[in-house]
């Protein structure tokens, strides 16, 4: 009734003791109208009133200040609406009217059910809080309340600016050890806005009973009791209530305690060997005193937001929370080859684009409500059940579909063929029965016929038990392996390419190799072939060309071994193009044998994604949007392969020493382009996106003139083009960039005057222009 009153008013979710929900509450344990505007009784349980009583009886409330049989008891403890009359159910379960109410113990006694008689504000500086700590360990026994009271006031004094006496703070059972109490904190020293500990704690509670249960939170036994207390008592960043992490903070916490943190191979909080590992170099430990972003296996973006969690062969144990769902900007989660147990939960963040639990102990079926934005989910080799009929069609841009070795029953559903985009669907050793659907097989024969070699991309390995599943279009083919399962894929027709380079992978069977469905000298040529779409065959064949150098890292030494046909493939590629043509092992920053980055991320040609390397970030699919490499010497050409970055906004190679000239051509979607204070040569291509907002290209040695510019770059705001060795005149053409806001060409070879379209234009509103004014 509360929570549905709370939706119908729209009552601010962050606040609690707001007008609106005192109406809902009112209106739901009185019977009230809370539309009545806002009248209330105020009239507490306990009154002598006989309707009062009534209720009380009826409702089983208690009076304020006595705890309250229902608050924590079955079948919702902790819930706020235990409480009769709009009285409050307090962190430490007490029903109370006072929207200030302070617990009359800390955080851990609240949570953990002891109790005691001191009414103290709680510490709210680490030192404090160290000297209470440190008092209850070395004096009091287990529920000494007396003992436990006398440390806090020793440590916490009411009186502000005073310290603890001698005698007043100190046990009496053991007077030989004194709290090394410090002054009180005054209204300043109180950590987030002057709230005491305890407040900030029932703020807290509030907030996370958003995303978690409160009768979890409230249970010291459970992952999220952990978690909250926790970030309540012993995280030493001290979050406050309105933090914009703290959910995102203690739903990490919540993972790692679900997990048996404690018992993870690498990075546990007690990993004082965290960042040496090979797993997760340089990364800090969980649940330390740094950002979450800084933790193994955790990336994040430029608003610090978890866009990466992957903790593969961790030794993970336990069941992945529900909690999992917070992460909004979440991209790729990676928790396989672990021991996780339970289901998968029904709920993840839409922005979720790679899901990989292979190799786990997961049951139960396979939730229809994963987000459809997922193109990787790899299921295999878990206990999973149930069948395929909801998630098929729920996955419309879905690539790799790996569900093999479960115990996954029923037809595959005609839905399959909805997936346009799928190259690998893997259902094999699982229970599944019945035909490939002929909707599946005619799709997939009319993409062969499309393509000049007559393969395509779309389902290049299909796979099920050819014993029980009768498939025509099935790749490795049920017709050549006798039925029996899935068997070898027919040898390729041999295609010129390259010779593969030393040091590569041996080939062999596609079974025994790094790709399924084919062997590790036709995955190097299958990648050449798609990467000469890209680049000169000539070059990649080159081993002492950026290009060539490139494509061996990428087939012989980048640990992630993409396969043919990868999203990323080619991104991974084109960014090893621009490390190895600009001298990447020379550069301040980020270079592949850096010790650290600077430009929060990892070294460039490391093994992790490549939107994880420093000065690069990616869009939510995993496609580069921004380059960032300014004052990093860049020391040669930019390489032409850079317009085939797709998604690309933002690329800043701002003052380095980059040579040669401008690319003739970048991708349509860049917006803005800094290329200002370099060594630059040439003339400005009139080719350039014609999306630009931004053009710096000052501080070269440019020449020409800019005619063709300015024809095709209609949307720039600012035009920067000064200390170069342009020419000609100002065309009138700048009076049709109606966003423009500034554009200089000063310190160039620029001669007769500024165009009357420029300078009468009504609207155009230019605020710097600037020439020389003894040439123009």
């Amino acid at each position: 009734c509360r929570d549905d009153c709370f939706d119908d008013k729209k009552c601010d979710p962050t606040l609690f003791f707001t007008d609106c929900h005192k109406q809902c509450r009112d209106k739901c344990c009185d019977g009230k109208d809370a539309d009545d505007g806002g009248s209330t009784d105020s009239s507490k349980p306990g009154d002598t009133d006989s309707d009062d009583e009534e209720e009380v009886e009826e409702g089983n409330c208690e009076v304020e200040g006595k705890k309250a049989v229902e608050c924590g008891a079955d079948p919702k403890p902790g819930r706020f609406d235990k409480c009769c009359r709009g009285l409050i159910c307090s962190v430490d379960r007490v029903c109370v009217d006072d929207p200030d109410y302070v617990p009359e113990t800390d955080v851990t006694d609240a949570i953990t059910g002891s109790s005691g008689d001191d009414d103290t504000p709680l510490c709210n500086t680490v030192e404090e809080n160290d000297c209470k700590l440190e008092c209850y360990e070395e004096n009091c026994e287990e529920n000494e309340k007396e003992c436990r009271s006398q440390c806090r006031k020793g440590c916490c004094e009411r009186t502000e600016g005073s310290r603890p006496s001698a005698d007043e703070g100190t046990p009496t059972r053991s007077p030989t050890r004194r709290p090394t109490g410090t002054a009180a904190p005054t209204t300043q020293e109180l950590s987030c806005n002057g709230i005491n500990q305890g407040q900030r704690a029932r703020i807290i509670l509030m907030r996370l009973s958003l995303i978690s249960d409160v009768e979890d939170l409230t249970d010291p036994d459970t992952p999220e009791g952990k978690a909250y207390n926790w970030i309540i008592s012993k995280d030493e960043l001290r979050l406050c209530p309105l933090e914009e992490n703290l959910e995102q903070r203690y739903s990490l916490a919540v993972l790692y305690y679900a997990t048996n943190g404690d018992d993870w191979t690498d990075c546990s909080k007690d990993d004082d060997d965290c960042g040496g590992s090979k797993a997760f170099p340089g990364a800090e430990p969980w649940l330390n005193k740094e950002s979450e972003c800084a933790w193994a296996g955790i990336a994040c973006n430029a608003r610090s937001e978890v866009r990466n969690l992957e903790l593969p062969d961790n030794n993970l144990r336990g069941t992945i929370p529900s909690e999992i769902h917070v992460f909004e900007s979440l991209d790729i989660i990676g928790l396989e080859d672990n021991k996780l147990e339970g289901t998968i939960p029904e709920k993840f963040n839409e922005s979720l684009i790679r899901l990989r639990l292979n190799n786990n102990r997961l049951t139960g079926d396979i939730p229809s409500t994963l987000p459809p934005r997922l193109i990787a989910l790899y299921l295999n080799s878990n206990e999973l059940e149930g069948t395929l009929d909801g998630v098929i069609g729920s996955l419309p841009n879905m690539r790799q579909l790996q569900l093999n070795d479960n115990q996954l029953e029923g037809d595959i559903p005609d839905s399959l063929a909805e997936m346009k985009n799928l190259r690998i669907a893997r259902f094999e050793e699982n229970k599944i029965r019945g035909s490939m659907p002929d909707k599946v097989c005619r799709q997939k024969e009319d993409a062969d016929d499309a393509e000049s070699d007559g393969t395509s991309d779309y389902l290049m390995w299909l796979s099920v038990d050819c014993d029980r599943v009768e498939c025509d279009c099935c790749s490795p083919s049920c017709d050549e392996n006798g039925g029996g399962g899935p068997g070898p894929a027919p040898s390729p027709t041999p295609r010129p390419g390259p010779t593969p380079p030393s040091g590569s992978p041996p080939s062999g069977s596609p079974g025994d190799g790094i790709c399924p469905g084919i062997s590790d000298d036709d995955r190097i040529q299958e990648i050449f072939d798609e990467l000469s779409e890209i680049s000169d065959q000539d070059e990649l064949n080159d081993l002492d060309t950026p290009q060539g150098k490139s494509i061996v890292w990428l087939v012989t030494e980048d640990e992630k071994q993409l396969c043919p046909g990868d999203d990323t493939l080619a991104q991974r590629y084109i960014l090893s193009v621009l490390y190895y043509s600009t001298n990447g092992d020379d550069w301040t920053d980020c270079s592949q044998d850096a010790s650290n980055c600077d430009r929060n991320g990892d070294p460039w040609l490391s093994s992790n994604s490549e939107c994880e390397w420093g000065g690069v970030q990616c869009n939510m699919r995993g496609f580069v949007e921004t380059i960032e490499l300014d004052v990093n010497n860049l020391d040669g050409a930019i390489p032409t392969e850079m317009k085939d970055l797709e998604f690309l906004d933002i690329l800043n190679f701002e003052n380095n020493n980059l040579s040669g000239e401008i690319p003739e051509e970048f991708n349509d979607t860049l917006i803005r382009l800094r290329l200002n204070k370099n060594q630059l040569t040439g003339t400005i291509p009139g080719t350039l996106s014609s999306r630009l907002v931004a053009l710096y290209l000052a501080d070269n040695d440019l020449e020409g003139t800019i005619d063709d510019l300015l024809e095709g770059t209609k949307s720039l705001n600012r035009l920067e083009l000064e200390n170069n060795r342009l020419s000609g005149d100002i065309p009138t053409s700048l009076s049709e960039l109606p966003s423009l806001k500034i554009a200089r060409f000063n310190d160039n070879d620029f001669e007769g005057s500024m165009p009357d379209e420029v300078c009468n234009n009504p609207d155009q509103n230019i605020a710097i222009l600037a020439v020389d004014c003894d040439k123009v």
